[in-house]
């Protein structure tokens, strides 16, 4: 799949050489339950990684334009509490899209693991799991074409995308049911489908 190529003086989207991006160092400092965090607390722990707050800051500004983290200010406190959440994938997708996908890579888990190297089965399964990524790269595209302007609609995909997709293809490349062709020829379509989003 194609990186996209970082831009002078825009926070890093995508990781390289298999090390995390900031993007991704950032998004591990928030509850998993998707509970909210005191901007006081993110910028402690983010201190604790190397990361300054003119690094933090940016990174969750470009999350909340791009609907991945809620602000929330409690004005009454004084001075204001700040609070950033991040939006949990049920949040994002809707509960009942967001629980079918999952259902369905369940299942589709559970066969691939028991799989030996070489089973004919696996092609299948693997064809499988691309066309629930795909379900919800449509989602992404849907929620996308809303946005009007182009360089802000191609920031949302390319984000969303590293959220939400890159984790669960990552997982399936950790299967060793899977050679370098079955990648080569899935992903084609796969990474094609991803461009004309955009």
């Amino acid at each position: 799949m194609q990186k996209i190529a970082k831009k002078r003086g825009r926070p890093e989207i995508w990781s390289k050489n298999g090390r995390p991006s900031k993007l991704e160092e950032i998004l591990k400092l928030f509850p998993e339950d998707g509970s909210r965090i005191q901007a006081k607390e993110l910028r402690q722990n983010a201190l604790k990684l190397g990361i300054s707050p003119h690094t933090l800051f940016p990174y969750l500004r470009r999350l909340e334009d791009n609907f991945q983290v809620i602000k929330e200010v409690e004005v009454p406190a004084k001075p204001p509490k700040v609070y950033y959440k991040r939006i949990t994938e049920e949040e994002f997708f809707g509960r009942e899209a967001f629980l079918e996908s999952e259902k369905s890579m369940k299942q589709i888990w559970s066969n691939l693991e028991r799989l030996p190297k070489g089973y004919g089965m696996k092609k299948f399964l693997f064809a499988q799991w691309l066309w629930v990524l795909t379900g919800i790269l449509t989602k992404i595209g849907s929620k996308a074409r809303e946005i009007k302007d182009v360089n802000k609609r191609k920031e949302f995909i390319d984000i969303t995308i590293r959220i939400h997709l890159i984790p669960k293809l990552l997982k399936l490349s950790s299967l060793t049911v899977f050679e370098s062709k079955d990648w080569e020829s899935g992903l084609y379509t796969f990474a094609e489908f991803i461009q004309s989003l955009k």
